[in-house]
């Protein structure tokens, strides 16, 4: 797996340090190339480079309501995924992040280092991730991202498969990367409902997102 390139911001300076020294003993290709104690603070890094993973802590003093700060992100930053540090087990709160531009969600308990490995290295695919207590929740599996909310480029790379491009032939022709493109796909297939990407485009003529192929 390439390295991934990850930005940390939690409060507490010991969490945060905890968290940095965590990730680095690993072993595992990931690179940490900032810690923050607020999201202000991380934001003239993010508009300087090109980070793969924003790996926030919820409890943020300041921050009551993290959900507008991660949709802001998101809009900003769409080829970014972000991951939320929790200890929150609550089935609405975790969708209201999903639902705004969260890709995994890690619940803060035992075992944090395995999981929060796989987190990245699943949200580095453009997959959703969720630690199993959270998985485990009663969710009545509304739609994580409805077609009203998908960005202009979920579109754009919906469009570009209706053409037949593939993951590369689209990140060539969007300048994004791979990564990017295949975390639209998920963000596609979910607001989609649809389980596998091949399905995406019949379903995007179906509610409307593409135009019906015109007869030959």
């Amino acid at each position: 797996m390439r390295t991934l390139h990850v930005l940390l911001i939690d409060a507490d300076d010991i969490n945060r340090h905890g968290l940095e020294a965590l990730l680095h003993k690993s072993g595992a290709p990931v690179q940490v190339d900032g810690t923050f104690a607020t999201v202000a603070e991380c934001l003239s890094t993010l508009q300087k480079q090109t980070v793969d993973i924003l790996l926030i802590d919820d409890a943020l003093p300041g921050t009551p309501d993290l959900v507008p700060v991660i949709y802001r992100l998101h809009q900003q930053h769409p080829d970014m995924g972000i991951v939320v540090l929790s200890q929150h087990l609550d089935m609405d709160y975790i969708q209201n992040l999903f639902d705004h531009g969260v890709l995994g969600f890690v619940l803060k308990e035992g075992r944090l280092q395995s999981k929060l490995l796989t987190a990245l290295e699943t949200v580095a695919e453009g997959e959703p991730y969720l630690s199993p207590r959270a998985a485990a929740l009663p969710y009545h599996r509304r739609q994580q991202t409805q077609v009203g909310k998908l960005s202009a480029r979920d579109r754009e790379v919906a469009h570009l498969m209706q053409h037949g491009l593939t993951v590369q032939e689209c990140a060539a022709r969007l300048g994004i990367s791979d990564s990017a493109v295949y975390r639209s796909r998920s963000k596609l297939r979910q607001a989609l409902d649809v389980r596998t990407s091949e399905q995406i485009v019949d379903a995007a003529i179906r509610k409307g997102l593409l135009p019906e192929p015109k007869p030959s």
